[in-house]
């Protein structure tokens, strides 16, 4: 620790050390330096080397660069890889020369009274939060630990080793995918659920989330296509629930698959209405289970697997779908395939953000998009 360096830091510290609000010291790689009481409690995963970066799993480099350069910057964290929090980084320079950022991390205010204050909760806030602390900090902390020994000469020269690995991180997805699901149902059938809306192009939206799902689909050997409209569509949506939405259904045309399987998606404009759908020649579903499909915890498995999956993808598209303003309906013919239609109005009126779409390449980098943890039951990931 250098003279110039040990006041400042000495400062912060004990600024920040009794505070109800986690928060951390970082050097130039945002590596963790210091973390306070709070930091410790709520988000462990930050004691492990690299932790930071399981909060940040695309963007870092560029974050880094504004932190050197001696600019404040507010990151977003995804929000299916946590509660919807966003991180808070001040640097602090001698001159030009980079000393430390301070990163605070500010949860939305629910979860922020739920963990850190005695006001009483109900059994369906407990329910959410213990969700979040007992499942998804330990996720983290083992996918940063997978990616420190997916780097070491034992594993990168053991193939088996690396199979193991690969095991490890497709059941974390698996875990982080299934306490995503359940928080937000949760948090629809218990009228906890709130849309945060964007002014955003639909199209584009679309597009970008079925450019990324192409390439995987790919690796399954199923042909995947895709009509949008050219032309922009704005309207105001909530880009992380509908990509959830989207993506379950892709997920489900992927998995109940057979031979000569194919998947098309076509996306068109009708009044004052985007409709949807999304058309397989998979498994069907059988017509004593078509009234149940969207029934939470109702799953369905063509070989007759017990308990195959979860049963809340579907549910949530509906949730989610008609949060938005829209409707949703299932098709299907046993041995023949299924096809989900959903429309989402077009309205643009008030004053709401713009969103920053992702590109393809963006949502395939990030291994906390939405893309990678809905789609993790069908892709091998190497480490």
């Amino acid at each position: 620790m250098t003279s110039d360096l040990a006041p400042q830091l000495d400062m912060v510290t004990r600024l920040y050390q009794a505070s109800t609000l986690p928060a951390a010291v970082v050097d130039e790689n945002l590596g963790i330096l210091w973390i306070n009481d709070a930091a410790n409690r709520l988000h462990p995963c930050l004691k492990v080397p690299g932790g930071l970066h399981q909060w940040i799993p695309s963007g870092s480099e560029e974050l880094a660069q504004k932190l050197r350069q001696g600019s404040p910057v507010d990151f977003p964290v995804p929000a299916i890889a946590g509660p919807h929090t966003i991180l808070h980084f001040l640097p602090y320079l001698e001159g030009d020369d980079f000393l430390f950022a301070l990163c605070v991390f500010n949860h939305p205010p629910a979860i922020q009274v739920a963990k850190e204050s005695n006001f009483s909760q109900s059994t369906t806030e407990v329910l959410i939060n213990t969700l979040n602390t007992q499942i998804r900090d330990p996720v983290h902390i083992i996918f940063s630990i997978v990616s420190m020994l997916s780097q070491s000469p034992q594993f990168l020269e053991d193939p088996k080793s690396g199979q193991m690995l690969g095991r490890i991180r497709k059941m974390c997805y698996k875990l982080l995918r299934a306490c995503s699901n359940i928080t937000e149902l949760t948090r629809y059938t218990n009228g906890l659920s709130a849309l945060s809306l964007k002014r955003a192009d639909l199209s584009g939206f679309v597009s970008s989330i079925c450019e990324a799902c192409a390439m995987l689909i790919k690796t399954l050997d199923i042909p995947f296509t895709f009509q949008v409209p050219k032309q922009p569509v704005i309207t105001l949506i909530d880009p992380e629930k509908l990509s959830v939405a989207l993506l379950n259904i892709l997920l489900n045309a992927c998995r109940f698959s057979k031979e000569c399987n194919e998947i098309n998606l076509n996306c068109t404009v009708s009044d004052s209405q985007v409709i949807i759908s999304v058309k397989d020649s998979g498994y069907g579903i059988p017509d004593s289970y078509l009234s149940r499909v969207f029934d939470p915890y109702f799953s369905f498995d063509p070989a007759g697997e017990l308990y195959a999956d979860a049963g809340i993808g579907l549910s949530l598209v509906k949730f989610i779908i008609t949060e938005h303003g829209g409707t949703v309906a299932l098709n299907s013919v046993e041995h023949v395939g299924t096809t989900v239609v959903f429309t989402i109005p077009i309205r643009d009126t008030g004053d709401y953000p713009e969103y920053v779409q992702a590109s393809p390449l963006e949502y395939l980098q990030d291994k906390f998009s939405p893309v990678n943890v809905i789609f993790s039951d069908l892709i091998e990931f190497r480490t």
